[in-house]
């Protein structure tokens, strides 16, 4: 619009921008049309301004010999100036120019210069241009420091926007490809940057240029395939690229994707296609460089080309056509020749992955280094028909339309590649309606075995806007050999798990497993068959088990072939329980250590601890202090005696304290010694080998403290123990070893011993039956729970306690206990203690009716047992009173306690030695018949009493 409706100075800058800026975009017929326009109205003020747009319009285009010429009018005119920034461009543009004919080290000197002639501290766009130049003439030389303070001088500069920014950011990325250990991701990231601003500028020669420093890039290490970014330059640079431009890419090319078979040829090939190219260039650069002399000794005759011009121009370009239809039949001819390499490339690529994620991944970024595309990606149909998007690569995020998924559909059905048609391709390139057209869209069914509809998606980019019937036959090779690639993959995949699924098997088992060949040779063993057989797997992978000796016996019942049934056979190492299942290839067989099953047989069929501190329920002091002391006794692995009436939860007190101990996770083995004759006592505690005795089992038998192994042993009822059975006891504990009857080996004692009983021990050693040394080595900690008669206020908690077990068993609705019931449950004494609780509360639950929810009725054994406690005589059958001379039970009871109490003064002690009953027996007795006991001075008392009076005085 300036161009046309400006005149004067202002008509002939505007032509002088049109024709740079066409120059840029590649469109070099019109770049010169506009110099021509230009020049032709131009006066002799604007002549110097005309040289240099000209000078950086035939840069562009690569004529280095019509730049020079320019250049030498330029600097003609402005050396009467005297203008610095003219006479600079001037110098940036001649080491422009050499530069393009390979001078670098001349390109330096001339770009220092220019810089030398503008005024320090500028910051113009020529500013700029001056020190993106300098620094390329640097690179090219090799002077990478120098180069790069220069770009990061200019990448500051507030004129550093547009085009000159991404040609500052295309030099870095060079300059720190040039480093010995680049930062490639920052590099790439910096490149994308600066190529997706020549894409929005237009400018098709520096995004080419871009794409070759992309190739390049790849080719230093980063992910992708040089190829690819080569194949996107070429019809860049075949449109707008110098002579010097495609030389490169063919070097590029041959770097990257070598032919070993065809090589010499190709390059003589290539060699004659570029020495064609480049001398019809230099030859049209001669004849235009004289054109422009005599333009500008004749200005009047420069909008009228002589006759004999135009013949040389129509001779020329006559030949130039000629020319270019060779070069395009020798391409077509290497370009079958490269794609075979390619694919053959392309199949060594796929060959070489070996996860489905990387090869999904792969697939769409080789398709655009065989095609040069803009975008691919992987899609799926399902078996509803839905587009699914796999591995979208660089495809849009949303979802195809319809229409393209009966297109990609139909494509599926036909099973070959297939152009899809622009009105039903999706958006892509983010490109706006009111822009360039959409390219073409291909989709290329992908034959995997597990994948049966997959397909890859590509989109054309705008430099190649149809696909070919070669381009559809060579998607259909890469689309079969990518089918091939996935099969392979899904097969490796397959075989991978099924292998680490065995593996984690065997390894999982925690039997021996054992495997032969049909030849007896070892084919596999785990973990636990290597421990067992004693032996490391590589001594015995690949090998007889005949070749072993301390083998022999178990290679020859496996070579007899007959299926095996929990043999046991004898081995040096122990005796072995096998099983053997022959299969077509040889023989599967299972290794057992017969001890060890044995003890797991025991561990099943033993007790278990069920029992926490949680379920011992109690509020009384004394009985909350003992549960303190087991908690606390629990940490450690002393021995520990707990002490009671029947009936008052030892057992369940020694379970809590296993569950709380840090061997809660190990066996859990209780003995009654009251329940075994002393004959079988010592067998069942310690075991016995094969042969100990008549009768004993052909593999012997592990005892109770084998058992417990690492956990704990419940000497249950230890008072009833027998003395010659003590004697042994003692000594496993003191020595913490032991031997199996018949046995001469030591076995180590693992277990924490706790031991229970209801009898008076301290009473049974006065009287012999007990050893003092033993009690000694029990009573490490001794626990003593109080019956239930001392501990009343805990009988509400207890009764609701089991009614809740109870009907929570059962599924039924809360029961409540009515107040005189439970005073008269409190009332009672209990003399077989919790136990007895339980019993007898869950009977009277289990008469109530559905609908009843309140006990209202004492069970009758209560009842009975609170009236002749009440009145004695009531108990007698009708009423009739005893004769005088016999009184009941409990009154001479009484009675005799009483009068114990008041010959000894009150001494308790000596009262209850006298009665031949225990002190906790004497003071339940004074309890519960309310007897007075005597003030007495203390006479001389030993320190045990005294310190057992005083405990129980605390307690």
């Amino acid at each position: 619009m300036r161009f046309e409706r400006g005149r004067g100075t202002h008509q002939v800058m505007a032509a002088l921008e049109c024709a740079v800026l066409a120059a840029l975009m590649g469109r070099r017929a019109e770049a010169e049309s506009f110099l021509l326009r230009g020049r032709s109205v131009a006066t002799r003020e604007l002549e110097g301004q005309v040289e240099l747009a000209s000078a950086l319009v035939l840069l562009e285009a690569g004529y280095s010999a019509r730049v020079a010429g320019a250049l030498e009018r330029a600097e003609a005119f402005w050396s009467a100036q005297e203008e610095p920034a003219s006479r600079a461009l001037c110098l940036i543009l001649y080491a422009q120019v050499l530069l393009l004919d390979g001078m670098s080290t001349a390109a330096v000197r001339a770009s220092l210069e220019g810089l030398d002639q503008l005024l320090p501290g500028e910051e113009t766009p020529l500013t700029v241009h001056a020190h993106l130049v300098a620094a390329e003439c640097l690179l090219a030389a090799s002077n990478l420091p120098e180069a790069l303070t220069l770009l990061e001088k200019a990448a500051r500069m507030s004129a550093c926007t547009g085009l000159l920014a991404a040609r500052a950011a295309v030099l870095s990325v060079r300059g720190g490809l040039a480093q010995d250990m680049p930062h490639l991701a920052g590099l790439r990231a910096t490149l994308d940057r600066a190529t997706e601003r020549f894409e929005l500028l237009e400018a098709p020669r520096e995004q080419a240029l871009a794409y070759m420093t992309h190739a390049a890039l790849v080719a230093k290490g980063a992910s992708g395939a040089p190829e690819h970014w080569l194949a996107r330059a070429h019809p860049l640079l075949v449109k707008v690229g110098t002579a010097k431009d495609l030389r490169q890419l063919r070097q590029a090319f041959r770097c990257v994707a070598p032919h070993k078979a065809d090589g010499l040829i190709d390059t003589d090939l290539f060699s004659v296609m570029e020495e064609l190219r480049e001398r019809h260039a230099r030859l049209k650069d001669i004849l235009s460089a004289q054109r422009d002399a005599r333009s500008s000794e004749h200005p009047h005759l420069a909008a009228l080309p002589s006759p004999l011009a135009k013949i040389a121009d129509g001779a020329l370009e006559s030949v130039h056509l000629t020319e270019e239809a060779l070069i395009r039949a020798l391409e077509h001819t290497l370009l079958d020749r490269e794609r075979l390499g390619l694919l053959v490339v392309v199949s060594q690529q796929l060959a070489g992955i070996g996860e489905m994620e990387e090869l999904l991944a792969t697939i769409p970024r080789l398709a655009m280094g065989l095609i040069p595309a803009a975008v691919a990606g992987l899609v799926e149909l399902d078996n509803d028909g839905n587009l699914q998007t796999l591995h979208q690569g660089s495809l849009p995020p949303e979802l195809p339309s319809e229409c393209f998924r009966e297109a990609v559909l139909s494509a599926f059905q036909q099973g070959a590649p297939q152009r899809i048609p622009d009105k039903v391709r999706p958006a892509q390139l983010g490109r706006t309606q009111d822009r360039a057209p959409q390219p073409q869209c291909a989709l290329i069914p992908l034959h995997g075995q597990d994948r049966k509809r997959l397909g890859l998606v590509l989109g054309l980019s705008d430099t190649r806007t149809v696909l070919s019937e070669r381009d559809l036959e060579q998607l259909a090779v890469f689309g079969s050999l990518c089918g091939a690639a996935i099969t392979r993959v899904s097969a490796n995949i397959s075989l991978q798990q099924a292998a680490a699924r065995d593996a984690a098997t065997l390894a999982a088992i925690r039997e021996g497993v054992l495997t032969l060949d049909h030849a007896g040779l070892v084919c596999a063993l785990n973990h636990s068959a290597a421990r067992l057989l004693r032996i490391q797997p590589a001594q015995v992978l690949g090998r007889p088990l005949r070749s072993i000796a301390a083998l022999e016996p178990l290679g020859e019942a496996l070579k007899s072939g007959r299926p095996l049934l929990n043999e046991v056979i004898a081995l040096p190492q122990g005796e072995l329980i096998v099983c053997a299942q022959t299969y077509e290839g040889g023989v599967v067989a299972t290794l057992q250590e017969l001890a060890s099953a044995q003890r797991l047989a025991h561990k099943i069929t033993s007790s278990q601890a069920r029992f926490t501190f949680e379920d011992l329920i109690g509020e009384d002091p004394a009985f909350l202090s003992c549960l303190k002391d087991a908690r606390q006794a629990a940490r450690s692995d002393v021995p520990i005696l707990i002490t009671g009436e029947s009936g008052t939860g030892k057992e369940l007190l020694a379970q809590a304290i296993h569950r709380a101990s840090p061997s809660a996770a190990s066996p859990f083995v209780g003995i009654n010694m009251a329940a075994f004759p002393r004959e079988l006592l010592e067998s069942e505690l310690f075991g016995y080998e094969r042969g100990a005795f008549t009768g004993a089992r052909a593999g012997g038998n592990p005892g109770k403290f084998e058992l417990a192994d690492r956990g704990t042993l419940l000497l249950d009822e230890i008072g009833d123990m027998p003395l010659e059975m003590q004697v042994k006891l003692l000594r496993v504990l003191q020595e913490r070893t032991f031997q199996r009857l018949g046995g001469s080996r030591d076995l180590p004692v693992m277990a924490r011993v706790v031991a229970t009983t209801h009898r008076d021990l301290e009473r049974a050693i006065e009287e012999g039956s007990f050893r003092l040394d033993l009690f000694h080595r029990l009573r490490a900690v001794h626990l003593r729970l109080p019956p239930l008669r001392e501990r009343p206020c805990d009988i509400p908690r207890l009764v609701n306690y089991h009614l809740r077990r109870y009907t929570s068993r059962l599924h039924r609705r809360p029961i409540q206990v009515a107040p005189h019931v439970m005073a008269d449950l409190e009332a009672y004494d209990w003399p077989g203690n919790v136990r007895e609780l339980a019993n007898l509360i869950e009977g009277a639950a289990s008469l109530l009716l559905d609908d009843q929810e309140v006990l209202v009725r004492t069970p009758p054994a209560i009842a009975r047992a609170l009236q002749r406690a009440r009145n004695p005589l009531s108990a007698l059958p009708g009423g009739a009173r005893p004769e005088p001379s016999v009184l009941p039970f409990a009154e001479v009871e009484r009675r005799a306690f009483e009068h114990a109490l008041q010959h000894f003064a009150g001494n308790v002690a000596q009262a209850a030695k006298a009665l031949g009953v225990a002190k906790t027996t004497f003071y339940s007795k004074i309890r519960r018949y309310g007897l007075a006991v005597q003030e007495q001075e203390p006479t001389a008392p030993s320190a045990l009493v005294t310190r057992r009076l005083s405990g129980k005085m605390l307690s």
